[in-house]
């Protein structure tokens, strides 16, 4: 949507008609309503980064702040430009990075599934062999074996505690990515005056 803009307002078409042109073409229903409120919006006089702040899912504060600085430069078009290599580029950069993590992320649910197999399943087939033997077993062998015989009479206990790390780990995880995210935006709006100026002529 925002390089289709950029585009017909390069061209000289009115913003609203560029709207209206982008609205025919869209077929999701949701997109369809906000692109209809930002007609309306425009089409009332209201500023188009005012119509685009009323819908901050869709636009975050740096895209509004962004508008609203091209439109005091005159310079919506190029603006509208640089927005969309910016956001196309960070998809690009998020698609890249969730392929990079698929493999080992695969390759380690598998290593411990296999892993949890021959501890709870394979070991203890072997265990009363051992006992039988009378052998001195090495230490580790001997770590494995009570590994074994917690992990198979207390699997209900694993299964919570996996839970309890699995869960906390996800909660830091959100902290720590809304914390980011938090500051990139500061670190965003800071530039914005800066990126604008650079825009105009």
């Amino acid at each position: 949507m925002t390089t289709q803009l950029s585009i017909m307002i390069e061209t000289g078409v009115p913003l609203a008609s560029a709207l209206e042109s982008i609205i025919e073409q869209e077929t999701n229903a949701t997109l369809r309503w906000t692109l209809k409120n930002l007609k309306a919006g425009v089409e009332a006089g209201e500023d188009f980064s005012a119509t685009l702040a009323r819908h901050p899912k869709l636009f975050d504060t740096t895209y509004v702040s962004l508008v609203r600085a091209s439109e005091s430069t005159g310079t919506l078009a190029v603006m509208l430009d640089r927005i969309a290599t910016y956001l196309r580029k960070g998809l690009e950069l998020r698609a890249k990075v969730r392929s990079a993590m698929a493999y080992p992320a695969v390759m380690v649910v598998m290593a411990l599934g296999v892993t949890i197999f021959l501890i709870t399943w394979v070991l203890p087939r072997f265990t009363p062999l051992f006992s039988r033997k009378g052998v001195k077993l090495p230490k580790m062998t001997v770590v494995l074996m009570s590994l074994s015989e917690s992990m198979t009479e207390f699997w209900y206990l694993w299964l919570f505690g996996t839970a309890a790390v699995v869960g906390v780990v996800f909660t830091g995880g959100l902290i720590s990515h809304g914390t980011r995210t938090a500051c990139r935006e500061r670190s965003k709006r800071s530039s914005t005056i800066q990126t604008a100026r650079a825009t105009s002529p």
